[in-house]
């Protein structure tokens, strides 16, 4: 299997990463191919003006997102790891997946058939106490996953603010390496049966 994790954090030192790095350690113990991609690194355009580019009969945006578009179809689960930004995703996360679209312009359904069943995990490191801080980007990601029909088998969620935070917690780097090691034998959480769900630091209750 090969496993790809996506950092939507522009620190390389810091919780996404560590918690990204912990689950592919995990993966690669249990002999799954692992590659990572930081999203600062790469040059990915938000979404333009769909109608001129078919008229054009192709995407007119140049930059990064077909090289790592093919990376995650060319995988067979993807670890999105994204710091919460004002309640959603970092905005190089989101500039990406909103950029699907482009795909699906041209070659919906192929490109649906590829992604149909890859299996994916969200990790959400956040600084407030609050799980409900996190809701709304919960809320977006899953239901992208749901509408091109990923298979969501996890996720890690953990209150860190300090980029340290995180490679500190032993709890949570516990189960974000079992989490990896256990990717091959994981089912879509819809199923509820082999999906987990980690949610570390004793967050605070809402009220």
């Amino acid at each position: 299997m090969k496993a790809l994790g996506l950092v939507g954090s522009g620190r390389k030192d810091g919780n996404t990463n560590t918690l990204v790095d912990k689950i592919l350690e995990g993966a690669e113990a249990n002999g799954h191919e692992i590659s990572k991609v930081f999203l600062a690194d790469l040059k990915i355009s938000p979404i333009g003006d769909c109608s001129a580019c078919r008229k054009a009969g192709r995407c007119s945006i140049e930059d990064d997102f077909d090289a790592l578009m093919n990376k995650v179809l060319d995988s067979d689960c993807v670890i999105f790891g994204t710091p919460v930004y004002w309640f959603g995703p970092s905005g190089q996360m989101k500039c990406f997946i909103d950029r699907w679209a482009c795909r699906m312009v041209f070659d919906d359904e192929g490109f649906r058939a590829r992604m149909k069943s890859k299996k994916c995990v969200l990790v959400v490191p956040h600084e407030d106490e609050r799980l409900s801080v996190a809701e709304h980007l919960f809320a977006m990601m899953e239901k992208s996953f749901e509408f091109i029909e990923m298979a969501y088998v996890g996720k890690i969620q953990t209150k860190a603010l300090r980029r340290w935070e995180v490679s500190k917690d032993e709890a949570a780097l516990k189960h974000a390496f079992e989490l990896g090691a256990r990717l091959a034998e994981m089912e879509d959480a819809k199923k509820a049966t082999g999906s987990v769900a980690f949610n570390f630091r004793r967050l605070a209750e809402d009220t």
